[in-house]
Formats: C-alpha cells, structure tokens, sequence
C-alpha cells in the first residue's frame, strides 16, 4: 500500500526496510526514510495548486476555458505543442470519451532554465539515474505521498457529475531503471504523465481542465530543475 492517498515508500526498497517487493533483511518493519525525504514539507508541497487556484494566462489555458460545456471530442483540437504555458506542452494524444484511456501530455523545461549539469545529461549511468530519481520525487508529489494530492478523481456523482482530472506517472520499483517517463537531455527535462481530461457526462469541464493543467505545469516546472532536488538523494 503506498503511503498517504496513493504515494509510493519507494525508500522502503533503496534502505532495505521491507513493503511489497523489499526484500526484507531488517528486523525493524517500521519504514524509514532517506534524510530530508518523506516528511510533509520535504518538497515545498503544493496542496492547493490545481485546486485551488486559479488557471495562468496561457494560450492553452485560455483555449481549454473556451471549451466549458462543449461535446468531449472537442479536446482533440487541443493536441499539438504549446510554448507559453510557460513551459512546453506537447498534447500527444487526447481521450475521444471520458471513460476511454486517458490523454498523453509532455512537460518540457528548457535546461537553460532547468540547469542539469552536463555530465547528468550525457553520461549513461548518470542520466539513468537522474530520470528515475525525478520520475519518483513526481510520482510522489501527484500521487499524494510526501507532497500533493490534488490529482484525485472527485468521487463518483453518477453519469452527469464530475468526472476525470486524475495525473498519473510511472511508478519505480525496487531498481533503478532507464526510465521513459522523464527524459533528460543537454537541451532539455521532459516529463511525460497520462491526465484523465474532466467532464460532466460528456461535456468538457474547461475551467477545471486549466486549472489542472496550470497546476501540473507550475509543478514540473519547479521539480525538474537541478536546483530542487536534494543533493543527498539524487545520484551523482
């Protein structure tokens, strides 16, 4: 079981202290995490983000509020690359139907802004492990362990309630693997995460939609910088 509403005690694996696919090896059963890492305000979390706030004023924010109470297809028009928002979106793939598979979005922070250093960017076993420690400090922070919870479907309501809004990124076992849900390179940090677009039936929640949206850029936008990662954890 993860930890809070669907976190993942992924140091339960790195210090051997047991959880599902552990391992054992320790008499203690309580876990235990890596200094500075699974406390409440380990990552600055931003509990309100998405929820609360309210959409930026990007291009594709604005677009997505057009969209309230339009028929569901009309997310389709939404694929593409934005670059004001203010990182980088890339819409690969947006759902036909609220219950169909959800809708594939990349977040793109240029390294100018980012600030890997290079040796992270193009050695192999650096990379390796620096996409897979942020893929888990995201999968953490959307998946409501040590950080938010804001991506939570709404319970349901029935056909006509709100429905979908809910993030999700790979999630890490025991080992540290390439990782094809954050990528690094020289030019840039990517992440790349599914988003359940929202609806009521089967028309278009488009305030909601921005302001999920908003919400998960301004949060890639601070956790895929060099700068917010804690330098005990990440491997160097």
């Amino acid at each position: 079981m993860g930890k809070g509403k669907g976190g993942y005690p992924w140091w339960q694996h790195l210090k051997n202290k047991g959880g599902s696919g552990g391992g054992g090896g320790d008499n203690d059963d309580t876990p235990k995490s890596p200094k500075g890492y699974g406390k409440r305000d380990s990552f600055e979390p931003q509990s309100k983000v998405a929820r609360t706030s309210e959409p930026n004023n990007s291009e594709l924010s604005r677009y997505l509020q057009k969209l309230e109470g339009k028929p569901y297809g009309a997310y389709k028009d939404c694929l593409g690359e934005w670059k004001d928002c203010p990182h980088t979106i890339f819409i690969d793939k947006a759902q036909s139907d609220p219950y169909a598979p959800p809708s594939h979005f990349r977040i793109r922070v240029d390294n100018n802004t980012a600030r890997w250093p290079k040796a992270d960017c193009s050695d192999p076993v650096r990379n390796r492990g620096c996409c897979d420690y942020v893929t888990r400090v995201l999968n953490d922070l959307l998946r409501g362990g040590s950080g938010t919870n804001w991506t939570t479907a709404p319970p349901a309501a029935g056909w006509s309630g709100s429905k979908g809004g809910d993030i999700q990124i790979a999630t890490c076992g025991q080992y540290i693997l390439r990782r094809s849900a954050v990528v690094l390179t020289e030019n840039y940090i990517e992440a790349r995460v599914t988003l359940a677009l929202p609806a009521r039936g089967r028309s278009i929640e488009g305030r909601r939609a921005a302001s999920i949206v908003s919400g998960l850029t301004e949060l890639c936008g601070k956790y895929l910088t060099y700068g917010a990662q804690d330098q005990n954890l990440l491997i160097i």
